[in-house]
């Protein structure tokens, strides 16, 4: 590894120990994932349900439409809206909800999808985009969080 950096410009080095250090350094000491679901669903009940019925008109809109359609980015909003007010754990069951729903849709919208091979592709690299999503937008919230503790 250290044989590679005496090739890479120097910007790729800086951009990497940032990024390593932005990684590797938690944001804040406290304990934000912590908390148990109900916990969690008791005290961000208004914004689990707006990401709800979202997340259904979402899937409405796209049952009725063509299944040729991509829609991951209207199922982001929810996940998205989660991340950035609840924690990245509601945010995952979302994204594993609208991974498997997406392709479900499409699974019954046209023969094409009806592979097993196609489903799991659908499946997994919705997943991983929107999990990627979320991760970063959880960890901009607890960023937002430590730079609140601080001012205080």
């Amino acid at each position: 590894m250290r044989a590679g950096f005496e090739f890479l410009s120097l910007a790729w080095v800086r951009v990497h120990r940032l990024l390593k250090a932005w990684l590797v350094n938690p944001p804040s000491g406290k304990p934000d994932e912590k908390t148990s679901l109900i916990k969690d669903s008791q005290r961000h009940w208004q914004t689990i349900l707006v990401a709800t019925l979202l997340f259904g008109i979402v899937t409405v809109i796209h049952f009725h439409s063509n299944p040729h359609l991509m829609f991951i980015l209207f199922y982001g909003i929810p996940c998205a809206l989660l991340a950035l007010v609840v924690n990245t754990r509601w945010a995952t069951l979302f994204v594993l909800a609208s991974s498997f729903i997406a392709p479900m849709i499409q699974y019954d919208g046209d023969t094409d999808y009806r592979s097993t091979g196609v489903f799991l592709w659908n499946f997994f690299t919705r997943f991983i985009l929107l999990e990627i999503l979320i991760l970063t937008l959880g960890r901009i919230r607890l960023e937002f969080s430590r730079q609140k503790n601080q001012e205080k």
